[in-house]
C-alpha cells in the first residue's frame, strides 16, 4: 500500500470534485482509506499543552492583554 499526502482547495470546482472522489472511493475502507492528520503547527500546540505550555487567562480581554504584551 502507498500512502499519498494531498493538498486540496475544498472551494475550488476541481477540489470539491476531487474531495467527492476520494470520499466515494473510501466507502470500501479496502481499497482508499482516508487519514486525517494533523499540520505540523497543530501537531506542536498539542505537544506543547502536554508539557503544560500555555497561556492562561481570566477572559478574553485579559488573554488579548497578555498577547499584546
Amino acid at each position: 500500500m502507498r500512502t499519498i499526502t494531498l493538498k486540496i482547495n475544498e472551494k475550488s470546482k476541481a477540489g470539491k470534485l476531487l474531495t467527492a472522489m476520494i470520499h466515494l472511493f473510501s466507502k470500501n475502507k479496502s481499497d482508499v482509506e482516508i487519514i486525517n492528520t494533523p499540520n505540523f503547527d497543530t501537531l506542536k500546540s498539542m505537544e506543547d499543552a502536554k508539557k503544560g505550555k500555555v497561556i492562561r487567562a481570566k477572559n478574553a480581554e485579559a488573554l488579548l492583554a497578555i498577547l499584546k504584551s
